[in-house]
């Protein structure tokens, strides 16, 4: 009698084990925080864990049995049911991606899913998928992207060259500017401080080191430059530099952004107008001092040939119209 009562409670003793560590793994995998399916060879959905159905907006019961094609929506166009078939169809088989769903309210989620075929394996006998929520990563790199493109267009739309200096690792970056401005190729060009400042004219380059050592130790989030740049023919540009510098939460200098403009042109037509300038003052001082000389003894001798004719007059005032041409040609020459 006694041995017959133990023959019965071995396996109620083993049923109420088994039932504790069914529970014991509900448990634990309820409150894991990736989500977790494991489905049937038909696509039902066999287990689903709490985070995946708090993931997706639905009742971890009520989906029990179901399809898994009604149970998530891809996003359109997303690969997911190809992929998921293609696992299934081939035991062993795993993929992991990143796929974008949409839940049961309407809203857009991004998961890494992870999906691998045990349907194969005697104790699993499913196929397992893992989802991690990387909304928040992926809506960051949509983000970037918008910035990119709006930086994209920007640099575009301005002639001058943008620059990039990652200070913490000496990388500068450009766009296009660097080659339709200076006339560098791509391969010509090194992504260094280094090189930026090889680039400067040795007259300029202690002005310019000068300026950005002051703005960096300063923590001054703007620079403006003026120097001369060397251009792929050997020729020099003069360009006027606008920088803004980025800090850390440290204030420490990180990242300076900046525009080259090309300002030679500028330059020129302004020392083209001093010249004139000093042209003008010339004129107005020959006016005023060399042409009156002899034009006052011309009008002085002219009176005096009115009141006495004399050759000696005619004479004088013949070499005096001569002083006076001479120095109109001079005033014609100065402004040639």
């Amino acid at each position: 009698m006694e041995s017959q009562k133990k023959r019965i409670s071995k396996p109620r003793e083993a049923f109420h084990n088994s039932k504790l560590n069914a529970n014991k793994y509900k448990i634990l995998s309820d409150h894991c925080l990736c989500g977790f399916l494991s489905l049937s060879a038909d696509c039902r959905i066999l287990e689903v864990n709490q985070s995946a159905a708090d993931l997706l907006g639905c009742d971890a019961k009520k989906e029990i049995g179901k399809s898994l094609f009604d149970f998530i929506l891809p996003n359109k166009n997303s690969p997911f049911f190809n992929d998921i078939k293609s696992v299934i169809s081939h035991s062993g088989d795993e993929i992991r991606k990143e796929y974008e769903f949409i839940t049961s309210n309407g809203s857009h989620i991004w998961l890494d899913v992870s999906i691998r075929n045990q349907l194969d394996h005697p104790l699993i006998n499913a196929v397992l998928l893992n989802l991690f929520d990387i909304t928040p990563f992926m809506l960051r790199v949509e983000n970037l992207k918008g910035e990119k493109e709006r930086y994209d267009i920007l640099a575009k739309a301005t002639s001058d060259t943008i620059w990039h200096w990652d200070i913490v690792n000496d990388k500068m970056q450009y766009n296009s500017g660097i080659t339709e401005m200076f006339g560098y190729s791509l391969s010509e060009i090194e992504n260094t401080e280094n090189w930026w400042q090889k680039k400067i004219h040795p007259d300029d380059l202690k002005k310019v080191r000068t300026k950005v050592n002051k703005v960096l130790i300063k923590e001054h989030n703007q620079m403006q430059i003026k120097y001369r740049f060397l251009c792929h023919d050997g020729s020099y540009k003069y360009i006027y530099d606008r920088a803004f510098l980025i800090f850390d939460s440290n204030h420490k200098p990180i990242r300076m952004i900046g525009a080259m403009q090309d300002v030679t042109q500028f330059r020129n037509y302004i020392l083209s107008i001093k010249r004139q300038n000093l042209k003008l003052k010339k004129i107005a001082w020959t006016q005023s001092h060399v042409v009156r000389a002899p034009l006052a003894r011309i009008m002085g001798l002219i009176d005096l040939l009115k009141a006495n004719p004399s050759e000696d007059i005619l004479e004088l005032l013949s070499t005096a119209s001569k002083e006076l041409d001479d120095v109109l040609r001079d005033i014609v020459k100065v402004t040639e």
